[in-house]
């Protein structure tokens, strides 16, 4: 497999010589400088469709890859998103989905099954944590494994190939994981328990932030507010203003104080946004959406840069496409950049099928083009 991985660390470096204007890590240190990007800040995907999902292998169940074989697939798909036109990361990933955190509170992460990537096999109840031993990160859960990769693929690969945080999600978000729906039940009938919860979680995702660094090592690390110091706040959309007040402003404050600055997934939601804007100190990085079903009011990117006034911060989003004038629609976002050039934009067309990734880099050509004509 050595020769295979060098095949696929060539590949990488051709594309990061070859395509400097896609790769997301220039995209990055331009957004932290407080510039705009010199290339265009755009991802364009499409939904999978349910009969393309992969029907899962009885036997691939259950199982963890090898560190060579994770290698040589995140090399390999490092320069993928250039079939599409889209921006690529330098980086290798050591995530296992979104439960990765909560598998050190006893959570089993349902491994290698594509019907149900990150999830669950059960949840925990709540009293489960009446004396639990809080979390070491050295043996808990999933991250003996990552360490084990991150230090595989430091071993392996040059300090221009970064690595990635896994999922960290956020103190809310990893408390539905472990809870379920009991989760909200908790917020009425069960506050103290549910405030010892997500205090520990609190206290490991900041052991958490201490001690990746160190693992990953500085040269190694992507220095991106967005994907290094964020909260998930996905789970905040299904609950009130005043429950996250008390359920999750507490905890996040104190994971924002911890790294001087914080990052926000907001998952779309307005007064996700509104909350965390106002309520955490130093919030660097936000997001806005636009997609018709989301469950709860959304910010969408006018209401969000009205929002944030003349604040310096770094504002992510984007918009299901359905149908109409995407070229319009999306150069329509892109010219926001001429008063504040500290965006950028995913976009999923929500009719796209495979067949349409020709229609798909079309698109993108024609959007890098005026992008380059108007600011290049």
């Amino acid at each position: 497999m050595t020769a295979e991985i060098e095949t696929a660390l060539e590949g990488v470096f051709r594309a990061m010589a070859e395509r400097p204007e896609k790769n997301m890590l220039n995209i990055y240190a331009d957004l932290e400088a407080g510039r705009r990007p010199r290339g265009c800040p755009v991802s364009l995907g499409r939904m999978q469709h349910w009969r393309e999902v992969p029907v899962p292998v009885e036997e691939q169940l259950g199982k963890f890859d090898p560190p060579e074989k994770r290698l040589l697939d995140g090399l390999r798909g490092i320069p993928a998103p250039l079939e599409m036109n889209n921006p690529f990361t330098p980086a290798l990933g050591v995530c296992f989905g979104t439960s990765t955190v909560a598998s050190a509170f006893g959570i089993e992460v349902d491994i290698g099954n594509p019907r149900n990537p990150g999830g669950v096999k059960a949840y925990l109840p709540l009293s489960t944590f009446d004396d639990f031993e809080p979390p070491d990160i050295n043996t808990a859960g999933l991250f003996p494994r990552i360490k084990e990769l991150i230090d595989f693929y430091k071993a392996h690969t040059p300090p221009e190939i970064k690595i990635s945080y896994p999922d960290l999600q956020g103190p809310i978000n990893i408390a539905h994981i472990i809870l379920g729906t009991q989760l909200f039940y908790a917020m009425r009938l069960d506050r103290p328990r549910l405030h010892h919860l997500l205090q520990m979680i609190t206290d490991f995702l900041i052991q958490i932030h201490a001690t990746l660094p160190r693992w990953i090592g500085e040269d190694r690390l992507i220095n991106f507010i967005g994907a290094r110091k964020r909260i998930c706040e996905c789970s905040v959309n299904l609950v009130s203003r005043e429950d996250y007040r008390e359920f999750g402003l507490p905890y996040d404050r104190q994971i924002a104080e911890f790294l001087g600055e914080i990052g926000i997934h907001t998952c779309g939601g307005k007064h996700v946004f509104e909350e965390t804007l106002w309520g955490l100190p130093n919030v660097r990085y936000s997001e806005w959406a636009d997609v018709p079903a989301a469950f709860a009011p959304e910010i969408h990117l006018e209401e969000a840069l009205e929002e944030i006034g003349d604040r310096p911060m770094i504002i992510s989003g984007g918009r299901e496409l359905w149908e109409g004038d995407f070229d319009t629609r999306i150069k329509n976002d892109l010219a926001r950049l001429d008063d504040h050039p500290l965006l950028t934009f995913g976009y999923c067309g929500m009719r796209w099928k495979d067949e349409d990734k020709p229609l798909i880099t079309d698109l993108h050509r024609r959007l890098d083009a005026w992008y380059e004509k108007r600011w290049g």
